[in-house]
């Protein structure tokens, strides 16, 4: 063989490798589904349990090959069985969600599709006549991070005119969201008004209010309670410990040297230190309080203006002037 024509063999075979004869293409495509093209569909929504003339909220969520949702796509839903859908096909958000709901006001069984062109996935949900074990949940929060149910949330000191988000949440027995349900929220406590005390559960199932808070006189706990109008005697309620804000009587104590001053506190969370910032005035120079209504009492040492400081069990503290004549 001639040197030319080895030569030639060679860049044939060099050529074969490489698509298309670009020197940069890779020799093999990658697997899975391109990003954004429809590679499953999943019902999030999982078999539910529930009672009669309930709306059932039933969601599809369309994904790529990369698990990631796909939007605009309609989805069909279908029903066989008892009930009713409120619509039959839903195009999907950019998250690749599509939902309807289902209503029955029968007991039954309901065998519902949701299918593409090219996909489906089924479920089923279950009517049944009678009271079910309904769940229901009542959350607080108190700092307004959006967080419910904190420490925080549930040991407020609270302050005349504070609000606290209320969040009630209902689901069936199986955690299923019930939507559309009328929720009555109440409290026996004549220091909670609540800005709305007839709700409706969104798509979630959860319903909100706020609760305006007066300042109580003493430290105490005070229960929030909510229930369905739907007939299950489904009901959930919480307890929160209100603190009143920390006072002392007499509010502007003053006492001659060599005397001696009882000076109570009133509200916080007890138990309470004082401490005396100015120990050279005072005798002694700290003490401790077991409960709201308790007493410490200052011997004034010497003239001039003795700082003390009380702090509670929760943090908070009142510093307090005492005059030393």
């Amino acid at each position: 063989m001639s040197k030319k024509l080895y030569v030639l063999l060679l860049v044939l075979v060099l050529n074969s490798g490489c698509g298309n004869g670009s020197t940069g293409s890779p020799l093999y495509a990658p697997t899975g589904s391109p990003s954004g093209v429809p590679a499953e569909l999943v019902l999030t929504t999982s078999a539910v349990i529930t009672s009669i003339n309930n709306t059932v909220s039933l969601e599809a969520r369309i994904l790529d090959g990369n698990g990631k949702g796909v939007g605009n796509v309609v989805v069909t839903f279908a029903s066989t069985g008892v009930g009713a859908l409120a619509s039959s096909s839903a195009t999907t958000n950019s998250e690749g969600y599509a939902s309807t709901t289902i209503y029955s006001g029968a007991a039954g069984s309901a065998a519902i599709t949701a299918s593409t062109s090219a996909y489906s996935a089924s479920t089923d949900v279950y009517f049944v006549s009678g009271k079910i074990q309904n769940k229901m949940d009542v959350a607080v929060d108190a700092d307004g991070n959006g967080v419910f149910n904190e420490p925080s949330d549930l040991s407020i000191a609270g302050t005349s005119g504070q609000q606290v988000e209320i969040k009630v949440v209902y689901t069936d027995a199986a955690g299923n969201p019930l939507i559309g349900r009328n929720i009555k929220i109440s409290s026996s406590s004549s220091l909670v008004t609540f800005t709305s005390t007839a709700l409706q559960t969104d798509n979630t199932g959860a319903a909100y209010t706020y609760a305006t808070l007066s300042q109580a006189p003493n430290t105490e706990y005070i229960n929030i309670a909510a229930y369905a109008e739907d007939g299950t005697g489904s009901a959930g309620s919480i307890s929160i410990q209100i603190h009143s804000h920390l006072s002392i009587i007499p509010t502007s104590p003053s006492v001659a040297h060599g005397n001696t001053i009882g000076i109570m506190i009133l509200g916080g969370a007890a138990p309470y230190t004082v401490t005396s910032l100015t120990p050279s005035l005072t005798s002694p120079s700290s003490w401790t309080v077991s409960a709201s209504g308790g007493t410490f009492y200052v011997t004034g040492v010497s003239a001039g203006t003795a700082t003390l400081v009380i702090t509670d069990s929760a943090g908070t503290t009142l510093q307090v002037s005492l005059l030393i004549s």
